[in-house]
């Protein structure tokens, strides 16, 4: 069973729905959101710098056009009209990846979710540190 990394406090083990498509225009991003944008800037760092490998930790959501978004909802933009015309909707990721420059050996990059889990699940089954944490 894999665990699933969250910001709460708990780990949730299981998701109950892994939405393909999104449902609202300002909902977040999908997996599948996620790894297209992910695969677009890997394949673009990797082809256009010489960087051959690049590793980010933040994608957002970019919000559509807010009359966009009205209009996908039926929401008219005055009082008394009718809504608009749905438009399709491009749903667009950001990620804070402006500049990347190559860390000394004596730093590293901000850790992910998944790897401060498995750290804590190498550290929790630790001998020593199981002996330390019983004194």
């Amino acid at each position: 069973m894999s665990t699933v990394p969250s910001t709460v406090t708990t780990v949730k083990s299981s998701v109950k729905e892994v939405p393909a498509a999104f449902k609202h225009p300002l909902d977040p991003l999908t997996p599948d959101e996620i790894t297209t944008a992910s695969f677009a800037i890997r394949q673009y760092v990797a082809k256009k710098t010489e960087v051959k490998a690049i590793k980010f930790i933040t994608l957002y959501l970019l919000p559509p056009p807010k009359k966009a978004v009205l209009a996908h909802l039926g929401i008219p933009t005055s009082p008394g009209a009718k809504s608009e015309a749905p438009v399709p909707i491009i749903r667009q990721a950001e990620s804070d990846v402006d500049t990347f420059d190559k860390l000394p050996e004596t730093q590293h990059a901000q850790i992910s979710p998944e790897e401060l889990i498995i750290a804590e699940e190498v550290v929790r089954k630790d001998p020593v540190v199981q002996k330390l944490a019983a004194d």
